[in-house]
């Protein structure tokens, strides 16, 4: 008797992430990270090194969010707040999976809709 072939259909793989960040009234999809995309942040991060200045950070930190959110137009991005890159940042990182969210004590449930790692 013929043994029969076991098949792992990766095209019926679901993605995992289905986070969305709003940003002037138009909701933009998380894209799942790729591999490749996973190695250029991981690169563009050890390429920052300890001596880095904050124009290089902040450089790297929208080449990794351009390429979580490719539907946000560059200038958009460029003309955030600080404190919304950092949120941006963070949330995109964290829908990847690439970064736990941290929890303070005593504040379950109080972070609203952000996502969580699992």
């Amino acid at each position: 008797m013929p043994v029969e072939p076991i098949y792992l259909d990766l095209d019926a793989v679901e993605s995992p992430v289905d986070f969305t960040v709003k940003l002037n009234g138009v909701e933009h999809k998380v894209v799942e990270t790729s591999v490749s995309d996973f190695i250029a942040t991981a690169r563009a991060i050890e390429k920052l090194g300890v001596g880095a200045s904050v124009e290089q950070e902040l450089e790297t930190s929208l080449s990794i969010i351009q390429r979580t959110l490719p539907s946000i137009p560059e200038a958009e991005l460029r003309a955030l707040k600080l404190s919304q890159l950092h949120k941006i940042r963070d949330f995109v990182m964290t829908a990847n999976g690439e970064k736990a969210e941290e929890v303070k004590p005593g504040a379950e449930g109080a972070a609203g809709n952000e996502p969580t790692a699992s």
